[in-house]
């Protein structure tokens, strides 16, 4: 390795990452997804399926099955703080 790479080697690098981050903070600004990236396709989905859900009994056994999964990772979060 030369010289002149292992002096610019830092330099091309954090200019890489930076070019990336750039790239994916444009394309969630496109898509207006300011924060938590996926999360307004999830919750769209969970309450598509809710408002169309045949078997309401299968939608509240969801509602609690994603509430428990809730609480379970606060009670880990607490639990690691």
């Amino acid at each position: 390795v030369s010289r002149g790479r292992k002096i610019s080697y830092p330099f091309i690098d954090s200019l890489r990452l930076m070019s990336m981050a750039g790239v994916n903070l444009a394309r969630r600004g496109l898509q207006v997804e300011t924060a938590y990236p996926g999360l307004k396709t999830l919750l769209g989905n969970f309450y598509d399926e809710l408002q169309h859900c045949a078997d309401r009994r299968q939608a509240e056994e969801l509602s609690m099955a994603i509430a428990k999964a809730r609480d379970d990772l606060l009670a880990k979060f607490i639990e690691c703080a």
